[in-house]
């Protein structure tokens, strides 16, 4: 602390206290008032207001204003560091008796430290400015002759007002100020940091506010709904009054390329916005003692504990293979079990350590808690390209099925957010994360759900490994003994991708599993002590493989020869799912040349009425297409399911029980020799002969939605 220094109590020590700041070179003006900062040694006595006060409490350091100067600002201690990287401004203000003789000592800890670094107000700080708006009057020639030769060209006017943005220390913000002649108006209170930033590796720009804690607090491709966005998250502190003047605010965005989405690159390089991560290369003495650790623990669960360990390194790697090839499966890990078996302590004091993110995790890796909308999930897999790992969650992710279901395969677009405010620009979303569930729900009882809202069975499981833990209790012993982790698996990654054929191998991945099991043997061949472990991994995941090379068998048919997805997708947009899919199909897909739907000449249309009906009912307890068209069957149904059960009622009323695919078009790219156990035919209509494949409606819908060929 600062020697000799103590907080004054009584006037003697108070008179005292201000002559040894005077004797030691600090600037006391007007007697008493501290006009800057004074430092010693590590330490500096400052001034700072209520709002920046505040702040750091928000930040969780231990601020209560404990001594307070004659304005009510905050008197207090703080590390040379600390003040220098909080960027803090001194208020001069008189200091006065301590009457308790407590302070507020600010110091800061090395993972807040490392964040706020890579946020510095020279990087990403709001640019100060003034622009006249409003109609310019032309001076008089007498006005002019006064003025000074150096003014600008613009002091020729008379503005009708002036839009200013300055730093407020007292607000410990930027503000937005209308003048007119002598008056001000406060139109927005805005964060210190605030910059229009260009992603390489998204490749877009987007307004983005830091708060003070050097965290987002909100990032937009647009300017209206990203102010409208602050509001709400800073929970009123900041925000814009009048959007009228919402135009001129662009002015305060300093223009950066800067990566905001954290994450491993192609070419073996890291991005992390905030500087927090380690790439040294650790080796695999970590992984060996993670491994041995959770043998000696886990028990039965080991195998389990293990591959998701091995499923969060892959999934480092994942977002790359997922932009590369728009058919990787990154198979969502649904982790099931009914508590006290580990899976929490697994991730929160192992997987967030090899991650990089156990002090501080500002990219928001491991949610423990549970996430209950859409628009949270939407936002954490666009977020960055780390793992996301949701921990301790429940039934209420069956709500989440088709979000779940979307972010599972590929980088695609995940959702579309139209914008309330401003020019109603839309705002969309990208799957970039792999996602490790951790939940006590049954996969079982999301499957069902899942059916229900988006149909499409197979598709379901095919996005999914899960792992159902024993009952087993982890030993309290397993905590006081957590393994000996250096640091996170970054560098050794990093070290491997330099390796050309290795990273060739790894790219050419078609999904987690393979993926996993080519890490491994890179891991084993590189580290032979790793040898043992990487084959016995890979024994595991063989299994894992079998199994679900068994569960797709049951597939007559494969993603690949229908895109369906690829088709709807112009009209679904974010809304894709298995009935969207349907729906287009009847409701466009014949206009579009994509299919023909015909009367069978061999088909007995109360048959396949029937077998309809029996797969409408496995969807909807019991229900038939003609209840759930009058209505007469309470079904919870989504709009595009509706819509496409009495397109469907219309197709079969005009007698039509075929769909025709033709072969060269967006659904079939190519010519396979047959789709759905049919092959491929000459069909005639209008004396125009085509050649394509004529599926029996009931034996389309059994695949499209439960994953049965015919």
């Amino acid at each position: 602390m600062i020697e000799g220094l103590n907080p004054p109590t009584t006037e003697d020590s108070y008179r005292e206290f201000i002559n040894t700041l005077k004797e030691h070179g600090a600037k006391i003006v007007a007697d008493s008032i501290l006009a800057e900062p004074y430092c010693t040694n590590d330490w500096c006595l400052m001034i700072i207001s209520s709002a920046q006060a505040k702040a750091l409490e928000g930040m969780g350091l231990d601020v209560k204003c404990r001594w307070k100067s004659l304005r009510n600002n905050c008197i207090i201690y703080i590390a040379k560091a600390a003040m220098e990287l909080l960027e803090l401004r001194h208020i001069p203000d008189d200091l006065v008796i301590n009457n308790n003789g407590e302070v507020d000592r600010v110091s800061l800890l090395g993972g807040l430290a490392k964040v706020l670094n890579a946020v510095k107000l020279k990087e990403v700080g709001a640019l100060e400015f003034t622009t006249c708006i409003g109609r310019p009057t032309q001076r008089s020639e007498e006005d002019e002759k006064s003025e000074d030769e150096e003014e600008s060209i613009e002091s020729a006017f008379n503005c009708a007002k002036y839009i200013i943005g300055r730093y407020d220390d007292v607000e410990n913000a930027f503000v937005i100020e209308v003048e007119r002649k002598s008056m001000y108006e406060n139109i927005a209170i805005l964060p210190r940091r605030m910059a229009y930033v260009y992603d390489p590796y998204i490749g877009d720009r987007f307004y983005v506010a830091w708060d003070e804690d050097g965290r987002i607090l909100t990032y937009s491709k647009n300017l209206d709904p990203f102010l409208m966005a602050l509001k709400d998250v800073s929970g009123g502190r900041y925000g814009f009054r009048d959007l009228k003047y919402s135009m001129y605010i662009g002015k305060a965005f300093k223009w950066i390329t800067k990566p905001l989405s954290a994450g491993l690159n192609e070419d073996g390089t890291l991005s992390d916005p905030y500087g927090i991560l380690d790439t040294t290369n650790h080796g695999v003495d970590d992984l060996i003692n993670i491994y041995n650790w959770i043998n000696k623990y886990y028990d039965l669960n080991a195998r389990f504990a293990w591959l998701n360990i091995v499923f969060i390194i892959a999934k480092i790697i994942t977002p790359i293979l997922r932009k590369r090839n728009k058919e990787f499966i990154d198979f969502i890990i649904w982790n099931r079990g009914s508590g006290f078996e580990g899976k929490s302590t697994l991730v929160n004091e192992v997987g967030a350590r090899i991650l990089g993110v156990y002090d501080i995790d500002p990219y928001l890796t491991i949610i423990s808690g549970a996430i209950n909308t859409i628009p949270q999930l939407r936002e954490l897999v666009n977020l960055n390209r780390l793992p996301l790992i949701i921990d301790e969650q429940h039934e209420t992710l069956i709500r989440l099925a088709g979000m779940l279901h979307a972010s599972a395969v590929g980088q695609n677009w995940v959702g579309l957010h139209a914008s309330r405010y401003g020019s109603g620009n839309y705002v969309t979303f990208k799957n970039y994360r792999g996602i490790i569930v951790v939940t006590n729900t049954p996969f079982k009882r999301f499957y069902d759900e899942a059916l229900r809202f988006i149909g499409g069975g197979m598709a379901t499981i095919r996005r999914f490994i899960e792992f159902p833990w024993f009952r087993e209790t982890l030993p309290e012993e397993a905590w006081d003994n957590l393994p000996l982790i250096k640091g996170p698996v970054y560098g050794l990654l990093m070290d491997l991708l330099k390796d050309d054929e290795v990273r060739r191998q790894l790219f050419e991945a078609k999904n987690l599993l393979t993926l996993s099991m080519r890490l491994m043997d890179a891991i084993g061949s590189k580290y032979p002590k790793f040898r043992i472990i990487a084959d016995q991994t890979n024994e595991w995941l063989k299994e894992l493989l079998q199994e679900k090379v068994s569960e797709w068998s049951s597939e007559s048919i494969t993603r690949e020869d229908l895109r369906l997805s690829d088709y709807a997708r112009q009209y679904c947009g974010s809304r894709i799912s298995n009935y969207c899919e349907l729906r287009a199909l009847l409701e466009y897909g014949e206009r579009d040349g994509e299919v023909v739907f015909t009367e069978g000449r061999d088909d007995n249309l109360g048959d396949v009425r029937t077998a309809i009906d029996a797969v409408i009912g496995r969807l909807f307890n019991g229900a038939n297409l003609q209840s759930i068209i009058d209505g007469s069957a309470s079904v919870k149904a989504s709009d595009d399911a509706l819509e496409a059960f009495r397109l469907l009622a219309m197709r079969l009323s005009g007698g039509q029980t075929r769909i025709v695919f033709k072969p060269g078009t967006t659904i079939v790219p190519g010519r396979p020799r047959s789709i759905l156990g049919v092959e491929v035919s000459t069909y005639s209509r209008g004396g125009v002969k085509y050649k394509g494949y004529g599926v029996r409606i009931d034996n389309f819908l059994k695949w499209l939605f439960l994953g049965e060929g015919q």
